[in-house]
């Protein structure tokens, strides 16, 4: 992938007050609404996307069960209140890092992907990124065999996205190689992922620099990606993590294989 454009002069996020321009929210509704528990033992993290699809008449999404380290996915359907659950990785780390990503393919098909944080054995393991594709639409009862990509550094953080206007490319965006954004690509449509590179290069930062706190954790950028399943990807980004650096945030966006 290409670099068009990443200057932090000039991709840094201008936010605009326009207060004219918002329109008011429709008056909250006066029926009591109740709250439901899905799932009684499920952690979650910001930082993996999307969590949660539609497929058919559910909604999946993924959790991580604790202690055991599940790594479940479920579905819920909101018409009959039932949820369905299944262990994609049974005992595998018990930690929010590792909560799957979803995506709903063009057949009805759902792949999931996750990845380890750090605590599993053998620490080899910390190098892989996993995914499963269900082998019937909209259905999570069953699963094709776990498959992973072995990376040279370890990975964290699963983000799947599907372009359209790139015959169907998936976009598999994890933090991996220097503690920065990376990603596997598929044109297959999630049967087989292979390494595509690096997205951003960020190193630790020097105690002299008048940005840095000066403390430990550095070199990190925590990033959120969204999609029009088309042909854009956005990337909004930190500079690096909040206790190494006084960050601003940085926006960019993937469009015909180059990062502007």
């Amino acid at each position: 992938m290409k670099t068009a454009v990443y200057d932090r002069s000039v991709v840094r996020l201008i936010i605009i007050a326009a207060t004219a321009w918002v329109t008011p929210l429709p008056a909250a509704p006066t029926a009591s609404a109740s709250l439901r528990v899905l799932v009684p033992n499920g952690g979650w993290c910001w930082f993996q996307d999307e969590r949660a699809v539609l497929a058919g008449d559910s909604v999946v999404f993924g959790a991580v069960k604790s202690p055991s380290g599940d790594i479940d996915a479920h579905a819920w359907n909101p018409k009959s209140g039932t949820v369905q659950s299944f262990t994609l990785a049974p005992k595998h780390e018990s930690d929010d890092h590792d909560v799957p990503a979803f995506l709903a393919l063009p057949d009805g098909r759902i792949l999931a992907s996750w990845a380890n944080h750090g605590a599993v054995k053998p620490k080899e393991l910390y190098k892989h990124v996993w995914w499963r594709r269900t082998t019937g639409p909209g259905d999570i009862r069953a699963w094709t065999p776990t498959e992973s990509v072995i990376l040279p550094s370890g990975a964290t953080y699963t983000n799947l996205f599907r372009l359209t206007a790139e015959r169907g490319r998936i976009y598999n965006f994890n933090r991996s190689i220097g503690f920065n954004p990376n990603y596997l690509v598929s044109d297959d449509d999630g049967r087989t992922f292979r390494y595509g590179g690096r997205l951003l290069s960020w190193p630790h930062p020097a105690k002299s620099d008048p940005k840095s706190s000066g403390q430990t954790g550095g070199g990190r950028p925590y990033v959120k990606y969204a999609s029009n399943g088309r042909d854009t990807i956005h990337v909004l980004t930190t500079e690096d993590h909040p206790r190494a650096d006084y960050n601003g945030i940085s926006h960019g966006f993937i469009r015909g294989g180059t990062l502007h």
